[in-house]
């Protein structure tokens, strides 16, 4: 069996992620553009392509005229909305799928759609009860990139809407609420966009012992 190409994760998750993946090699190819109308099309259902950088750096600062600090928490509440509404139409797809494969569909179409490739940690814990934890890192996040290239350092983490898309996915296929923080990000000069997800009762004790165990020096949150 070959290593899962959108996901790097421990052996124990392989066979898992590599059975999603051919699942959904044939989306690739169900792409099509339909110059007359200006539609984009995947497997039926209708995509905008939006420049990574208006997303982030653009939307950012028109979202903090309006918001303030509120900015950073809209914007994950957006990516969770994305996450879990991604999640649901990707689980009709596929409805003879467990639960266990429906949640390793969220790192490939995560993928899939541009955002970064994902690497799972092997302090994560894929179980279906509130000792569900995922430690993870994208490796070259879309929302950090965008800063980096127009020369934007920031004080906080910068990647919210990504954050907030894979905590969507995740509480739409575990079918309970789990948030993500994210620890480590590039944007602010930190060597990787490192994560955590688990239940929001152990978010903030989780996330202080692995930055610790890592030493990682992460936000006051």
């Amino acid at each position: 069996m070959s290593p899962p190409k959108f996901v790097t994760c421990p052996p124990a998750f392989a066979q898992l992620f590599d059975e999603g993946e051919a699942s959904m090699s044939s989306v690739l190819s169900k792409a099509t553009w339909d110059i007359e109308t200006g539609t984009h099309h995947v497997a039926g259902d209708r995509y905008v392509l939006i420049r990574a950088e208006s997303l982030t750096v653009g939307v950012q600062e028109e979202l903090e005229k309006v918001l303030g600090s509120g900015k950073d928490a809209a914007t994950y509440r957006l990516g969770k909305a994305l996450g879990s509404t991604t999640c649901r139409k990707v689980a009709s797809t596929y409805p003879d799928f467990s639960r266990e494969q429906i949640l390793a569909l969220g790192p490939i179409a995560f993928a899939l759609n541009g955002f970064s490739k994902t690497t799972i940690r092997e302090e994560s814990n894929l179980a279906f009860d509130d000792s569900f934890l995922m430690f993870y890192e994208h490796s070259n996040s879309f929302e950090a990139e965008s800063f980096k290239q127009n020369g934007i350092t920031t004080p906080k983490t910068a990647c919210w809407l990504s954050a907030g898309f894979v905590a969507g996915w995740c509480t739409e296929a575990l079918g309970f609420n789990v948030e993500s923080r994210e620890v480590s990000c590039t944007a602010r000069g930190d060597d990787k966009c490192i994560f955590v997800m688990c239940v929001p009762k152990k978010l903030r004790e989780v996330s202080k012992d692995l930055c610790t165990k890592h030493g990682i020096a992460s936000d006051p949150k």
